[in-house]
This record gives C-alpha cells, sequence and structure tokens, in this order.
C-alpha cells in the first residue's frame, strides 16, 4: 500500500486505484505525477506534483463535453494548496478548456492567498474578497455560459466548508472565451512554468453542464473526544465521526502532533462512532492526540491523556468521581474538574458512578434515541472539554439503566449494555451473555475495582436469602480474586456506599446476606486495605469505617454533578454536605500518595460553583514493612494504632510486649520464663506463641488467627474474646498432606480463570487468577489435615498416600463449602466429605494393619475454632 506525505500532511492509499478515475498527467512526459489512490470521498481525487524539469502540467480529465453555442459547462474542486505560490502570477486550480486545449476559462491561486477569475486572454475578471490559508481546504469552482465558439460570460464560486455558498463573482457578458467548435475539457492544478515540484491536493473534482455538480460532504467530528482504557503504554479514543470510512489516532507528546505514534485503523459504524487503539506508548508520560479520518488529520476532535505509571511501580496520583446529571448538561463540574490541579496535577482519569442521564429506558426505546441521549451528554459544552482531557471510567446505574428501582430484569437491559460497550472505552470485560460492565485496573500500587449493580441484581423484594445477589455468582467471585490481588491497596468504584444502610433501600440494606458475606470476607482476606467511593447520593459524605454499618471501610461519596439535593438519613463520621433539596453541583476527588511505606488517601467533597470543600477525610493506609526487634530481660515493645508485618520479637524473662490498636500480621513472639504478652483490641495474623513456665498470654478483645500455642507446666491462656486457628498455622505441615493441585483434582470446575475476560478455561490448580486463589486454598488444606491425624494416630509411612487422598477430599469439600456457586456446591461437598469419610475408615483399618495407630501417637495439638474477629477491630483504633 503507497503512502504519500508532503507538509506534514499523510495520505494512506487505497489498495486500488479509485473507481471511475479519468484523469492523466498531461501533457506526457512532462515530469508530472498524479497519486489516485487516496481514500477521499469522491471518485475523482488527487495529487499532483510538477516534475523537476519545471514544464507546465495539469492533470486533464480524458473525457470531453460537447458544448453547443448555447450551452454551459460547470467544473467544481475541493483542494488543498500546502504552499502559496511564489508570486502574484499564480497557479491555475481549475480551468475549462477546449479541445486543443486552449483555456477558456480559469481560476487561479495568487500569492496573497486569493482567488482570481481570468478568461482566455488571462485577464483578470473578478478576484475574490476571501483570502485562504495554506495547509486548509478550500471548495471552488468556474463556469463558463457560450454564447458561441469565442465568446460568453464566467463565473467563480467559493463554497465554505459546510458546503454553503461563500462567496460568488461573475464576469461581464462577452467575455473572451476562445475555443474551437463545442468542446470542453477539465483541467486541474496546471502549475506553471519554473516552479518546481509544487503539489496540489484535489480531494474531489468533477463538472456538468446542469449546474455546478455537487462535493461530497467533507470528515468531520461530530462528538469527541473522549477516552478510556488508559494503561502504561496505551489507551483508547473514540469519536463520533461523519463522512469516513476508517480512523486511527494521531498521538504525539507535543500539540503539533509531529513525529507521531499511529494507532490502528477502525471503520466507524454506521452512525459515525469509533474506539481508537494505541498502543508502544511510554508509562507515566503526557500525551496529545488527533483523529486521522480517511488519510488526513483532521483540525478538530483533539485530546490529551497522560498514561499510568507502570503497575506495581511506587506511583502518587490525583483522580475525580461524582455522578447523577441533568440529561442536557449545564453545570460547572466539569469544568471545575478540568481547572482543579492538586498536587499531582491535572486528575489522571475520572470514575464516573453512573446516571449520566435520567432517560430511565424501557422496553420502549431505542438505540437511536440512547445514542442521542448520550451525545447531548458527551457532546455539551460542559462536559466535552473535560473528558477530551480525562479519561473517563463509566458505570450505569439505576436512571440509565432502567428506571428507579431498574434490576436485571429491565427491560432495557440488553439495549443500555450493548451501547455501553459500544461507546465507551474500558478494560477487559467479562463476555457473559454480553451483559457484564464490570472492570479493573491498576495505577501504581492500587487496583481500581469498578462493580456493576445492576445487570445482575436480583429484584430488590425477592425474600431475603443467602442467594440474593446484587453481584451475581460470577461477578462476586471475580471482586473476591481481585480484592486479594497483588496490588496493597484496593480502591472500590462501588456506585453506592458500603453500608448495611437497612432493608428496603434498594442498595446494599436490600441485599443484605451478600453484604455482609463480602463485608467478612474483606476483614478476613484484606483487613484495611479496601477504600470505596460511591456517588448516587446527593450529597457529599464521608467515613472512617466506624459509623453503624459500614463495617470497618472508609469510604467517600462525591454526588450530585448536577442534579436536586437531598437531605441525609443517615450519619457519617466526617459529616456530610447538602442544599436540603434545590440543585446542587458538587465531586469528589482523591489524592492517592505513595510513600513507599504507607498509601494516604485524602479526600475532599467540593462544591463545583465555589471550589470550597465541604467535605474531607485523610486516610492512611500503613504497608508491609519488615521489622524485626530483639528484646532482652525487663525491656518492653509498645505499639499503639500501628499496623507492623511481618514482625517478630523476641522477648527473653521479665520483658513484655503491649500492642495497643495494632494490627500484627506474620507475628512471631517467644516469651520466656515470667514475661509477658498482653494485648488490648489485637489482631494477629498469623502467629505462633511458645510459653514456658511461669509465662502468660493474656487477650482482651483479641483476633488471633492461626495460633498454635504450645504450653507447657504452669503456663496460662486468657481469651477474653476471639480466638481461631487453623489457617496459615505455624506449624509445618506433614509430609503426607496434599499439594494444592492434588486437592484441585477433585474439584477441577472450581479451578476457572476467572481473571482472562471471556475466558472459561480450567487452570488445574489454584492461583491468583482463581476463586479460591492458592493462598485462600492452601489455608483450607492446612485445616482439614490435624483431623485426619487425630482420627487416624500415629500414620505408617505404607499409608501416607491413602492419607493425603483422605486429605485431599476433605480439603476439597471444604472449598467447595467455603466458595459456592450454587447451591448444588453443597451437595458436591457433602458427596466430597461422603468419599471422605468411608475412605477415613479404610485409612484407620490400613494404619492399623501396619502397626501405626493409637498408643503410639506424639501429643497432638489442641485445634479451636471459634467465631470469627469482629471486622471492625483495627477502624476503632
Amino acid at each position: 500500500m503507497a503512502v504519500s506525505t508532503f507538509e506534514g500532511l499523510t495520505l494512506g492509499a487505497a489498495s486500488a486505484a479509485t473507481a471511475g478515475f479519468d484523469f492523466i498527467a498531461s501533457p506526457a512526459g512532462g515530469g508530472a505525477t498524479i497519486i489516485n489512490t487516496l481514500p477521499y470521498r469522491g471518485s475523482q481525487c488527487m495529487q499532483l506534483t510538477t516534475g523537476t524539469a519545471g514544464g507546465i502540467c495539469y492533470a486533464e480529465r480524458t473525457t470531453s463535453v460537447n458544448v453547443n453555442s448555447t450551452g454551459q459547462v460547470f467544473g467544481r474542486l475541493r483542494f488543498r494548496v500546502p504552499v502559496l505560490p511564489p508570486d502574484s502570477t499564480g497557479m491555475r486550480i481549475i480551468l475549462v478548456a477546449d479541445s486543443t486545449g486552449s483555456f477558456r476559462a480559469e481560476v487561479r491561486l495568487i500569492d496573497s492567498g486569493k482567488l482570481q477569475l481570468r478568461n482566455a486572454a488571462g485577464t483578470v475578471l473578478a478576484t475574490s474578497t476571501l483570502t485562504l490559508t495554506a495547509n486548509t481546504w478550500a471548495d471552488a469552482g468556474v463556469a463558463v455560459l457560450v454564447f458561441s465558439t469565442s465568446v460568453g460570460q464566467m463565473e467563480m464560486r467559493i463554497w465554505d466548508a459546510a458546503g454553503n455558498i461563500a462567496e460568488t463573482l461573475a464576469s461581464a457578458a462577452n467575455q473572451n472565451t476562445s475555443g474551437a467548435a463545442g468542446l470542453c475539457k477539465l483541467q486541474v492544478g496546471a502549475v506553471r512554468s519554473g516552479v518546481n515540484s509544487y503539489t496540489v491536493v484535489v480531494d474531489d473534482v468533477d463538472w456538468s453542464t446542469s449546474g455546478y455538480p455537487a462535493i461530497p460532504s467533507a470528515a468531520a467530528v461530530q462528538v469527541g473526544p473522549w477516552s478510556g482504557a488508559v494503561g502504561p503504554t496505551g489507551f483508547t479514543g473514540a469519536y463520533r465521526l461523519a463522512n469516513t470510512a476508517s480512523a486511527r489516532l494521531v498521538v504525539s507528546t507535543n500539540s503539533g502532533l509531529t513525529s507521531p505514534v499511529y494507532g490502528s485503523t477502525v471503520a466507524p459504524d454506521a452512525d459515525g462512532i469509533v474506539q481508537l487503539p494505541v498502543t508502544g506508548l511510554t508509562a507515566n508520560t503526557a500525551y496529545y492526540f488527533g483523529v486521522e479520518a480517511d488519510g488526513l488529520l483532521l483540525t478538530g476532535g483533539r485530546g490529551e491523556v497522560k498514561t499510568f505509571p507502570a503497575a506495581g511501580s511506587q506511583a502518587s496520583f490525583s483522580l475525580w468521581f461524582s455522578s447523577c446529571q441533568f440529561n442536557a448538561p449545564t453545570d460547572s463540574t466539569f469544568a471545575a474538574i478540568l481547572a482543579r490541579n492538586g498536587p499531582y496535577g491535572r486528575a489522571l482519569f475520572g470514575s464516573h458512578g453512573g446516571d449520566m442521564h435520567y432517560l430511565d429506558p424501557d422496553g420502549t426505546t431505542t438505540a437511536a434515541q440512547l445514542l442521542a441521549q448520550y451525545m447531548t451528554s458527551l457532546g455539551s459544552a460542559s462536559m466535552a472539554p473535560t473528558v477530551a482531557k480525562i479519561p473517563l471510567a463509566y458505570e450505569v446505574d439505576n436512571h440509565d439503566w432502567g428506571g428507579d428501582t431498574s434490576d436485571r430484569t429491565a427491560a432495557a437491559g440488553d439495549l443500555v449494555a450493548a451501547q455501553w460497550r459500544r461507546l465507551f472505552p474500558t478494560y477487559p470485560l467479562p463476555a457473559t451473555n454480553g451483559r457484564g460492565m464490570y472492570f479493573t485496573w491498576v495505577v501504581g500500587r492500587v487496583r481500581l475495582i469498578q462493580l456493576d449493580v445492576r445487570s445482575y441484581r436480583d429484584p430488590q423484594a425477592t425474600s431475603n436469602s443467602p442467594t440474593k445477589t446484587m453481584l451475581g455468582v460470577e461477578q462476586k467471585s471475580w471482586f473476591k480474586a481481585q480484592l486479594v490481588a497483588a496490588e496493597p491497596v484496593k480502591i472500590v468504584c462501588a456506585n453506592y456506599p458500603w453500608r448495611d444502610d437497612g432493608n428496603g433501600s434498594g442498595r446494599w440494606g436490600s441485599y443484605p446476606n451478600e453484604f455482609d458475606e463480602l463485608s467478612t470476607y474483606m476483614a478476613t482476606n484484606v483487613p484495611g486495605r479496601v477504600y470505596v467511593i460511591a456517588g448516587d447520593r446527593h450529597y457529599l459524605w464521608a467515613d472512617d469505617g466506624t459509623s453503624t454499618g459500614t463495617r470497618g471501610i472508609p469510604q467517600a461519596g462525591g454526588a450530585p454533578i448536577q442534579q436536586s439535593s437531598t437531605t441525609p438519613t443517615d450519619t457519617w463520621s466526617q459529616g456530610t454536605y447538602t442544599l436540603g433539596g434545590p440543585t446542587m453541583q458538587a465531586y469528589g476527588w482523591l489524592d492517592v500518595s505513595d510513600a513507599g511505606s504507607s498509601i494516604t488517601i485524602d479526600y475532599k467533597g467540593i462544591t463545583s460553583l465555589d471550589g470550597v470543600t465541604r467535605v474531607s477525610m485523610t486516610t492512611v493506609i500503613p504497608l508491609s514493612v519488615a521489622a524485626a526487634g530483639s528484646l532482652s530481660a525487663a525491656s518492653s515493645l509498645t505499639a499503639s494504632a500501628t499496623r507492623v508485618a511481618p514482625a517478630a520479637a523476641a522477648l527473653a524473662a521479665g520483658s513484655s510486649l503491649t500492642a495497643t490498636g495494632t494490627h500484627i500480621a506474620s507475628a512471631a513472639s517467644a516469651l520466656g520464663s515470667a514475661s509477658s504478652m498482653t494485648a488490648d483490641a489485637v489482631a494477629v495474623q498469623p502467629a505462633t506463641a511458645a510459653l514456658d513456665g511461669a509465662s502468660d498470654f493474656d487477650a482482651d478483645a483479641v483476633t488471633v488467627s492461626d495460633v498454635s500455642a504450645v504450653m507447657a507446666a504452669a503456663t496460662l491462656l486468657l481469651a477474653d474474646a476471639t480466638v481461631t486457628a487453623g489457617e496459615e498455622a505455624g506449624v509445618a505441615l506433614p509430609v503426607w498432606a496434599p499439594s494444592v493441585a492434588q486437592v484441585a483434582d477433585h474439584i477441577p470446575y472450581m479451578t476457572v480463570d476467572v481473571v482472562t475476560p471471556g475466558s472459561q478455561a480450567y487452570l488445574g490448580t489454584f492461583s491468583v487468577a482463581t476463586s479460591p486463589t492458592d493462598v485462600q486454598a492452601t489455608r483450607l488444606i492446612e485445616g482439614a489435615w490435624p483431623p485426619v491425624a487425630a482420627a487416624v494416630g500415629l500414620l505408617a509411612e505404607a499409608v501416607y498416600p491413602l492419607a493425603q487422598h483422605v486429605t485431599a477430599l476433605r480439603a476439597a469439600a471444604a472449598i467447595v463449602r467455603a466458595f459456592p456457586r450454587d447451591d448444588g456446591d453443597l451437595a458436591r461437598a457433602a458427596a466430597l466429605d461422603a468419599r471422605a469419610d468411608a475412605d477415613l475408615l479404610r485409612l484407620i483399618a490400613a494404619n492399623d494393619a501396619a502397626g501405626g495407630g493409637a498408643g503410639s501417637e506424639p501429643v497432638l495439638l489442641p485445634v479451636y475454632s471459634f467465631p470469627a474477629a469482629p471486622a471492625w477491630g483495627d477502624w476503632l483504633l
């Protein structure tokens, strides 16, 4: 495929000559070249360049028109002149010639940028008042009314970019038209002698004997750009284009778009909607972009984006979030967002939590109506400048899904989901029935998780039960997997506050079982590492996780963009701001600061009209920092409101370890004689405590996970609250314990890939891409072997394989019960247990026969099991 470049304009070429093209370079051997495969709008499109010899040359149409003594001929073309002629002699742009090549009439472009109408003798008959600029497109025509073979009247016409007549200049009658007989030819871009390598680009040219021919409409940006799916090395821009067969992004680090990176070429759909991806960019770099339509870089539709820092790197950034706006936006919120510069500059991206419009789609809503509404929103004077320069992650809520209490049964659900996928660039999506609109992305060491709270939700009126769901089984499993992904901090874009706000609310209060399940999961697996942002409620609010129903999750609200305000009915720890009814304009802003040892999330709820921060909250999330301390006699280690992970403290006689409001993970404490370990409202997970004579372990309101306690004479274990044992114990697994893969062999359907969009592949073992993950499966395996050991006694080596088999069945049953996909999984778990029970009897008999069993077993460790720790433990301290 040929590509031609001149004056910074790149012209893509079609694979074959344009159909119907009938221009040739003339005169033959004059050195002129024509490229006629430009993918422009009409059939007669070309690039004409003179040769180095500098002779007169032009493109001439091979067909002629017979014009009798009273006939007319009209020629018209749209052209681009990248360099103005060197003097007032100018260049002939379009001519009507006779069959011998003698001119009848012509339009010339001169050095001032004006057009001249000239007769056959070259006399100037009229000069345009309009001035053309180099590297812009012009649309001009010439007409000749023939009175005889040598006399006639002439006219020049100029059109604007929209195809409207901008100027018409006519000559007096009886002008010299020269010519022989009635034959006329059309010539384009005649370049005079002495000018070398001069180029004229013609977008379309035609002629007629019955009036000026129509020129196809130019490619143009109707709406856009808006962008999304940003990563360290690329992003996707979106547009609605007119009269465009193909398009691609042109991306550069400068606003002039020089030395660009080009995106993939994509054909817009029937409505002109197109998403244009680009890759090969540099991480953490600011870029400008535009759109090339049918080989031409359009002057409109320019945007900006900053690529994300590399995943896993220490990086700080800002973002905006909000929701709820008028169908025809007139707000100042988007302008305020664009103008705001936080400590890290402009917002890296925005999270729109739904209700971009209040169309409330139903069974009568059409795709055209939805498209028109989204174009009204995205193309509005308030929203368009901001989404052109700040990428958008958008999720629907009730009013842009199906109405106030709409759910998975919404009549327009499939239509809305299809339009959403069509219009908004986003990260990899689930393949399930085309409905799922949940996704995740990573910025540095922070994972953002967007939930879809409409596509799968059961009707609000459904009776509460363990199976009543807002997220659906698949999305819930996916959500859990994202929560335990490698990034230390998770920001959940949840649409709603993370709060049990009472049954009947239509929010989480209407789905209490699932809310409790997920809250408990977060408290158990990622305590203190989750932050929620939400819209929905038409007032500003924030909570540090201590208010009733918030389950220890810090969270903040940032709505409405432009909607009526509401009066809060809940109490929020950091307060609220509302106008109590009148239209309110506001947004939420987060500055996320990664200091290495901690990540701080600084929230501001801002009113748009005055830029005042109405509600604020700073949340510091300490991260894992290795620490080791050795305390000798009479020394002490005291920590207050600190999270230390992992830590090891060895205490000798007479020393003490005291912790208040502390979360200690992976801690090992060895207490010597007369030493003590006292904890008040402490979460320790996992931990190993070895106590010898006269030492004591006293815990008040303590959560201790995975504790193995070995107690000698005169030791005392006091627990006034909750102690849980069994996960990741500090005791090594027996050699016959099954591997994760061996357990997975019994339940391969539980190893499905839940991370890769559209994948239904069984991975054959547990990993970070499965639910449960390998870490979660390992904990359940570690809890499965002690009961087997207790039932059998000392195992003879000959029965190790059978013990491994029984333990694998028991662990598989535990995994299925802990992560059920449907009611059938409970029956499958029971079947696995039944097999394990039967094989356990075989194991006991085989072990006794091999010389193992009772009387020869070692002292077994007690296995304790108590209720889970209170979820609010860390956040109250």
